[in-house]
């Protein structure tokens, strides 16, 4: 029989999980066990690198001490309102970004000098890869 073909527990390895997440094995273990502090981006690429769910994801943040961005009522009414205030500065280019550095809105002057964010494939929405 073949070692390592049979595996006793179903789902990714410990080496897979942090080839996913962009760390290597050591610094995921040690992220396991608790002897390292951590950045927010790699709780987020654990995260999806385990295809957590949003309250999955939000619950590992706060175990690490990060607060969860979470999109409640209070911050999509704050969106709106800048959406609608970049919308009237008509010879400046603005454009409203998330915590991720996701384009959410912008104004017909950022349009002018860069095509609409839904125009370019992934990951053209994102201000960074622009």
């Amino acid at each position: 029989m073949n070692v390592g073909a049979r595996r006793r527990t179903p789902g990714l390895r410990r080496e897979e999980v942090a080839a996913l997440s962009g760390v290597s094995l050591a610094w995921y273990t040690w992220l396991e066990q608790g002897r390292v502090a951590t950045s927010r981006q790699v709780i987020d690429a654990v995260a999806r690198a385990l295809r957590l769910e949003a309250a999955q994801h939000r619950h590992a943040l706060e175990l690490a001490g990060f607060h969860a961005h979470g999109r409640d009522e209070t911050t999509a009414g704050a969106g709106s309102r800048l959406a609608r205030l970049i919308d009237g500065w008509n010879d400046v280019p603005a454009v409203l970004l998330d915590w991720r550095m996701d384009i959410l809105h912008s104004n017909p002057a950022y349009r002018e000098q860069w095509p609409e964010p839904e125009a370019v494939p992934p990951p053209g929405a994102t201000c960074c890869w622009r």
